[in-house]
């Protein structure tokens, strides 16, 4: 080795003189420190011990005190900090235990999943995911800006029932906060790897399913029926999918669970008693249900009762019975009276599911005038057509008449809300697109009108197009921004309303003398019939021609004579549109129909009556066989043009039918086959 050190190749090298000193130095002090470190040892094991002296030691005098700022404290030398660690090795160690904490929780997954399928894994990741939303998301966050106070939207989640928890793959989609209502959509990316989409929707308030009727009540109607008394008319509606807990919120669960209206008639009736004028004042009500178009009466056995137009606009209804309470008890018999006579039907999605819109009013009464309203609305399940199977015609009929009358409820409260938020231009409000929005059109003008929205949804992950159809009904009402940003995140387009060329609606200024025209009408529904009135024929003679042909009735609007209802079916995208227009135009034809049978059969007893003057007239003695001649041909003429006539339409009605028949065969192929694909 030490040849090598000094060969001719390493000769030529010679370290610097500062490096040579350096390197004796601290080797020198390496040796004197290790000297030390041995003398120091020798010394304490050869220290000799001290012996005991067994006389007492003598006391000694102590030091004065001397305070503890004053004491001079020994001289010691601070350690030395460690020196700070760098960001990057704080990194590397924040990224191991992240690592470590990701491998024990994938460990932990592993052992719960062991033993299921693949759908049953992918159900456990939905919910993972849902709950790590649901524990960073701030449940007291306020996040929508404050709108219209007379127009308020409110969502109520329901729990899942006992049939849903019992189902495994069934779970919760729903997250509520104050203001703000979260769904969480299961979906299946192109890689087939699942991901859970949150679609956040912001509404004036949001109940979830730890609150009761009675919370919801407080917040939603009682300001309502406080009002009542000073003049307001207040309408508060449930919408949602059926079995989403629309009757449960507005009519309760028999004894169990009282309802909103329940609540409302306790209140009221407590205000009715205790007011100073309570001796001038009476309570009112009436009870009907909107079902295929057609509205009936719920106190008077289902009877049918027709609703007319005034010069105002305003309709009213022919035939509805009005009934005045002086009890609660009184009134809470009545409506269950009415509640049993609503008709109902089984749905798949529902088993007692309500086919028709419940409308329950209270009317106060001073002198005889109305001063106050209260309605309750209990709008029909909505229900797609697709998830309803085969159905027969009845029950098409039934969900495009319901779908119709949502539709125009929608488009109605969001141009109300569109025109009391703009002041500078005027909305076009149709109201006339349907029944039930032409019945509540008192209830939505005024300047002391209010109206309450509340959306029912469904919490399971079955039901999760039908809540998020739900919830974007319900957004596009009002149509609420969030604070920093816009509305609901899957907003549909907006739909524009149309001003038509017609007579406009009266402005706030004036919607309140459209309410003080009621009484004019009070005590003139009593009296009317509650059968269509025939057309006005006179006895016809023998001299006088007949009428060639049955006159023509009064039908029902039709879709070219009412600008609304073009309005809201323009606004539709189809094939709902054209499916809404052909059952719209059937049961128009029907009505149509319905009111010339009538009329056939009044012009028909005068043919009879004309029968009979004619056989006594020709049996007389001087009776003349020519005119029996003549007008009995004048009779059978008429009669065949009536019954020509009548089978027209008949055959008109049957070729409708026949038609949406052919178009629904249609419409169900092309689903199928998109679902194939």
């Amino acid at each position: 080795m030490e040849e090598e050190l000094h060969s001719d190749e390493m000769g030529a090298f010679k370290p610097p003189a500062a490096f040579v000193q350096a390197s004796l130095a601290r080797q020198a002090r390496i040796r004197q420190q290790m000297q030390d470190r041995n003398a120091n040892a020798a010394s304490m094991h050869s220290m000799p011990l001290k012996p005991i002296d067994p006389t007492p030691p003598e006391p000694t005098q102590e030091p004065p005190h001397t305070p503890p700022h004053t004491q001079t404290q020994p001289q010691s030398t601070p350690p030395k900090a460690l020196p700070p660690k760098s960001k990057t090795l704080l990194t590397i160690q924040n990224l191991a235990q992240a690592r470590t904490h990701r491998r024990t929780h994938q460990n932990e997954l592993r052992a719960a999943q062991a033993g299921l399928d693949s759908s049953e894994r992918d159900i456990m990741g939905f919910k993972r995911a849902i709950q790590v939303f649901r524990d960073n998301v701030d449940k007291d966050e306020v996040v929508c800006e404050k709108g219209d106070a007379r127009i308020r939207v409110f969502v109520r989640k329901r729990p899942l029932n006992y049939r849903e928890q019992g189902i495994s793959t069934l779970f919760d989609t729903l997250t509520p906060t104050k203001t703000t209502l979260h769904l969480h959509e299961p979906k299946t990316r192109m890689d087939l790897t699942k991901t859970i989409e949150t679609h956040s929707f912001a509404f004036d308030g949001v109940f979830d399913e730890f609150v009761g009727n009675r919370g919801v009540y407080e917040r939603t109607v009682l300001g309502m029926v406080k009002s009542m008394f000073d003049g307001g008319r207040g309408t508060v509606f449930a919408y949602g999918q059926t079995g989403s807990g629309k009757t449960h919120t507005v009519f309760g669960n028999g004894e169990d669970t009282i309802g909103l209206y329940e609540y409302a008639c306790r209140d009221i009736f407590q205000h009715y008693t205790t007011h100073p004028d309570s001796h001038s004042l009476s309570l009112h009500i009436c009870f009907f249900e909107i079902y295929s178009g057609q509205a009936y009466d719920l106190l008077s056995s289902r009877t049918r009762v027709h609703l007319l137009e005034d010069a105002h606009g305003m309709v009213r209804i022919q035939g509805l019975k009005e009934i005045p309470v002086t009890t609660l008890k009184h009134l809470l018999d009545l409506v269950k009276m009415g509640t049993n006579t609503r008709t109902t039907g089984s749905t798949e999605a529902n088993p007692d599911s309500s086919r028709s819109h419940a409308v329950f009013q209270i009317r106060l009464r001073k002198n005889h005038k109305v001063i106050g309203k209260f309605s309750v609305v209990d709008l029909a399940g909505s229900e797609r057509g697709v998830e309803r199977g085969n159905v027969g015609k009845r029950e098409r009929f039934e969900g495009a008449e319901i779908n119709k009358s949502l539709l125009a409820l929608k488009e109605c409260i969001r141009a109300l809300y569109r025109s009391r938020s703009s002041q500078s231009m005027k909305q076009h409000i149709p109201f006339r697109a349907s029944k039930l929005t032409q019945i509540l059109r008192d209830s939505f003008v005024g300047a002391r009108s209010q109206t309450v929205m509340i959306a029912t949804v469904s919490p399971g992950s079955n039901s999760v197009d039908h809540s998020l159809n739900t919830l974007r009904y319900a957004d596009r009402v009002k149509e609420l921004r969030r604070k920093g940003g816009g509305g609901g995140e899957d907003r549909g387009r907006s739909v524009g309303v149309d001003r038509e060329e017609e007579p406009e609606d009266k402005q706030e200024g004036d919607e309140q003398d459209d309410n003080d025209d009621e009484e004019e009408w009070d005590h003139v529904d009593d009296h009317l019939p509650t059968l269509p009135s025939f057309p006005t024929i006179p006895p016809p003679v023998l001299t006088t021609p007949l009428q060639p042909s049955l006159p023509s009735p009064s039908p029902s609007p039709t879709i070219h004579t009412n600008p609304d209802l073009a309005h809201l079916l323009r606004a539709t995208p189809p094939p709902t549109s054209h499916h809404i227009t052909s059952i719209t135009h059937i049961l128009t034809t029907h009505e149509s129909l319905l009111q010339c049978h009538l009329s056939a059969m009044a012009l028909n007893a005068s043919l009879t009556r004309i029968d009979h003057t004619l056989i006594s007239t020709v049996t007389q003695p001087n009776g003349d066989i020519d005119t029996y001649v003549q007008g009995l041909s004048n009779l059978i003429t008429q009669r065949l043009r009536i019954w020509r006539d009548l089978e027209g339409r008949v055959e008109e009605l049957r070729g409708l039918l026949r038609d949406e028949e052919e178009f629904v065969g249609e419409w169900e192929q092309d689903d199928a086959g998109n679902q194939n694909e």
